[in-house]
C-alpha cells in the first residue's frame, strides 16, 4: 500500500499544478477584460478553463476511490489526502463559480427589483 501512498501523493501534486493553471487562465480571463483582445482569445480562455475544472473535478473522484480503496484494503483512513483533496475541488469550485458570476454580468448586467 506504499504504492497507494505515492500515487496519492503524486495525484495531489498534480492537483496542485491543475489549481495553479486554473488561477492563470482566470488571471488571463479578467485581464482580456481591461484590454481590446480579440473575442476568439476570450472563448478559448473560457474553454480552457472549463476543461481545467473538469479535469480537477474528475480527478478528485478518481482520488476519492482510491482514497477508499486504500481505506478497504489497510483498514486506515488516509484523512490528510481526503481532506486535501477536499479543500483543492472546493477552491476549483469557487474559481469556476467567480468565472460564471463574471460571464453573468458582462454578458446580461445586474439587475435589482423590489
Amino acid at each position: 500500500m506504499l504504492r497507494t501512498q505515492r500515487l496519492l501523493a503524486f495525484v495531489g501534486r498534480v492537483q496542485n499544478y491543475c489549481i495553479l493553471l486554473l488561477c492563470f487562465f482566470l488571471l488571463a480571463y479578467l485581464v482580456c477584460g481591461y484590454f481590446a483582445v480579440p473575442e476568439t482569445l476570450t472563448g478559448l480562455l473560457v474553454i480552457c478553463l472549463d476543461v481545467v475544472c473538469w479535469t480537477l473535478y474528475l480527478l478528485s473522484v478518481w482520488i476519492t476511490s482510491l482514497v477508499f480503496i486504500q481505506w478497504y484494503a489497510t483498514k486506515v483512513f488516509p484523512a490528510s489526502f481526503f481532506f486535501s483533496m477536499l479543500a483543492r475541488t472546493a477552491v476549483a469550485f469557487v474559481i469556476s463559480l467567480l468565472k460564471e458570476l463574471i460571464e453573468h454580468v458582462v454578458e446580461k448586467g445586474i439587475t435589482v427589483t423590489l
